[in-house]
This record gives structure tokens, C-alpha cells and sequence, in this order.
């Protein structure tokens, strides 16, 4: 039997705006939210993580019109999971 060891995400809604917060704190909070997933690469690609493959299920993000350069940066993050050797399925 294989084992296949993977990585869960779900419901990233990077780009979400905290709009509850004032001033600086929201700033800090959406930074916190969309560093998520550059922090879930980062683990993955860990060599003692051992993940062959990044399942993302539900919204990776919060609006259908994301700004580009979030969307840049999320391609990036992706790709260099693939560009690893890594399986990702969003």
C-alpha cells in the first residue's frame, strides 16, 4: 500500500477585509489572513513534512475579482509547489 501524504486547506478568502476593525488593525489583520497561504507553502515544502500533494477546498478567495497583485502572488506561492514536484488541487 502507498501512503500519500498530504496538505487540507479550506475557506482561505485571501484578500478578505476586515472592515470591523479600525484603522491600522484591519491593515494588520488582512496582512495576517493573506500571509496564510505563503505560510501553508512554506510548510509544505518542508523536506521533513514530506507532502506530495495540497488539497485547497472552498473559496481560496473572498471576492470573484481579486486585485491582481494578490492574485500574482498566489500563483507564485502555487507554483512553486508544483514547480517541487508537489500535486496542488484547488
Amino acid at each position: 500500500m502507498t501512503m500519500v501524504r498530504m496538505l487540507h486547506l479550506a475557506d482561505l478568502h485571501l484578500g478578505w477585509e476586515p472592515t470591523y476593525l479600525p484603522g491600522d488593525r484591519a491593515i494588520i489583520r488582512q496582512e495576517e489572513r493573506d500571509s496564510l497561504l505563503q505560510r501553508a507553502v512554506a510548510f509544505a515544502l518542508e523536506d521533513s513534512k514530506n507532502i506530495q500533494l495540497v488539497i485547497i477546498a472552498g473559496d481560496l478567495f473572498e471576492r470573484h475579482d481579486p486585485p491582481a497583485p494578490l492574485v500574482n502572488k498566489t500563483l507564485d506561492a502555487l507554483g512553486r509547489l508544483v514547480q517541487s514536484g508537489r500535486h496542488v488541487i484547488t
